[in-house]
């Protein structure tokens, strides 16, 4: 049997606490509750019959003292490893930390702890204290779930905390993840084996209380959950009561709004799982290739999503990207500028390369990202066919026997073009020439440098030497990727033989 034990003991000399005793039903419920998420929300798992160790998070207070009960009812207690942080927030933090070290070894648990300034942490990464407190928090039960060989972390948030969790993300902003609130079952990290599951996130705070008094429990009183100068106690104790008094219903339908949205975005998450496999080209250590025409394909909200799972891909521990950060990059994506990119989270870019969204380490393309040709000497350029570029790139003609007017004036991607074709013309595919010109579509007749043209164009100085250039016996005619000559332009509604020009890698 466990014996009661209050936090008033360890501190010493203080008078005995009052409890009122509740119905066994109420008690009964609370573990009924924890007992069936055992069983199914990691069913796979069977944790209540399992020899691995369970790390449970305990600060002393009374959300954690009742859960890491109810678990040593459920399970064996020895299998429960209990661990705490000292945040150093309070001249009681040593005497709280002894009081849950006797608790874990008065009820035949394990017990890790760990002391951390979680101010000057705050201060020394400019987060906020609460931010700064979550993250030394779970390092350290990641950290206590390695040495145990264990990959569960339980965790005693409840369905106040959850309602409070919507709100507080509602009014930093967020999308629909974050409407979800907290999750019952998620990954420490982002693609983490070890997995944290809040079992009380259905348990609302005052069954909770009552299950401790019950049980004749005394939990830790944290005072710093009353300091106003804690956004979530802000949200607690000032807004959601205003709210109240609009509706007494809001705490519950915060909830509901959390779960419909968790359901939902499962929903999204399996379209973007059923499409990744086609959309992904390449993935290695050092970027993620996503076929841009795939990606086009999809409605924006799933657009948007498949750039963040690529973000989370490469970055497993960043808790959320904004909204700004994923739109800029959709909106770049769109305009399908090669050589355009943009600053991602975490040391990441997304490079626009052709037909292809990259997610990078750095911005700098390698040398075979680009189409090259190496040979000084004008390569025949067959029509209808294709030649061989360097690194699987090919450049392809074929005759358009009935044209379509509206893909030819959209000119829909850079790197397939239509054109005017003179008959007993041939072309080639050369390296461009030193000092040489051309006129590009758009400027009336004026002539430019191939060179500036290129560099206005932002193709770097490595690709710019061995950049393919279709051209006849006289002029350019496509400077690859980028610009046609106004010369070879089609003359809608006049008798001409109509090209097209693609250069792809495949």
């Amino acid at each position: 049997m466990l014996l009661p034990l209050t936090f008033d003991k360890v501190l010493a000399g203080a008078a005995p606490v009052l409890f009122c005793l509740f119905d066994d039903l109420r008690m009964m419920d609370l573990r009924d509750v924890v007992g069936s998420f055992l069983a199914t929300a990691v069913s796979d798992a069977n944790l209540l019959t399992s020899a691995e160790n369970l790390v449970v998070g305990v600060s002393g207070g009374a959300d954690s003292l009742a859960l890491l009960h109810v678990l040593t009812q459920l399970v064996q207690p020895s299998r429960l490893v209990v661990a705490h942080l000292n945040h150093q927030y309070r001249e009681t933090a040593v005497a709280e930390m002894a009081f849950v070290s006797q608790v874990a070894g008065d009820w035949g648990c394990q017990f890790a702890a760990k002391t951390v300034d979680v101010a000057a942490a705050a201060a020394q990464h400019g987060t906020s204290v609460e931010e700064a407190g979550r993250t030394a928090r779970y390092d350290f039960f990641g950290a206590v779930a390695q040495q145990y060989r264990t990959t569960y972390i339980f965790v005693g948030h409840h369905a106040d905390d959850q309602a409070e969790t919507v709100l507080m993300n509602l009014l930093r902003g967020t999308g629909l993840p974050g409407l979800r609130g907290m999750l019952p079952v998620t990954a420490l990290t982002q693609g983490d084996a070890v997995q944290v599951l809040r079992p009380f996130l259905t348990i609302n705070r005052r069954d909770i209380d009552w299950y401790c008094s019950a049980n004749r429990l005394t939990p830790v009183y944290d005072e710093t959950n009353v300091d106003p100068s804690f956004f979530r106690n802000r949200i607690r104790q000032e807004l959601l009561p205003l709210l109240e008094s609009y509706n007494s219903g809001i705490q519950r339908h915060l909830r509901q709004l959390a779960e419909m949205v968790r359901a939902d975005v499962a929903v999204l998450d399996q379209l973007v799982a059923d499409t990744w496999m086609e959309m992904v080209q390449e993935v290695d250590a050092s970027e993620i290739v996503i076929d841009r025409a795939a990606w086009m394909s999809l409605p924006v909200g799933l657009k948007r999503r498949v750039l963040r799972r690529a973000v989370f891909a490469k970055r497993p521990f960043l808790q959320d990207v904004s909204f700004q950060v994923i739109e800029q990059a959709r909106l770049l994506a769109e305009k399908n500028q090669t050589g355009q990119k943009v600053d991602l989270p975490a040391g990441l870019w997304l490079v626009i390369h052709y037909e292809r969204i990259i997610i990078a380490e750095t911005p700098e393309l390698r040398l075979e990202d680009w189409p090259q040709l190496s040979q000084d000497s004008p390569l025949p350029l067959p029509i209808p066919g294709k030649v061989k570029l360097e690194a699987g790139w090919w450049l392809e003609t074929s005759l358009v026997e009935e044209a379509d007017l509206k893909a030819l004036k959209n000119q829909a991607t850079a790197w397939q073009v239509f054109v005017a074709y003179p008959p007993g013309q041939d072309w080639v595919v050369r390296p461009r020439r030193a000092g040489e010109r051309f006129q590009p579509l758009g400027m009336n007749g004026r002539s430019a440098k191939v060179k500036e043209v290129m560099i206005n164009r932002k193709l770097g100085a490595a690709w710019r030497k061995d950049w393919p250039i279709v051209a006849n016996q006289t002029h350019l005619v496509w400077l690859v990727g980028h610009m046609i000559d106004e010369r070879i332009k089609i003359n809608i509604g006049k008798n001409e033989q109509i090209i097209q020009l693609r250069c792809f890698k495949g």
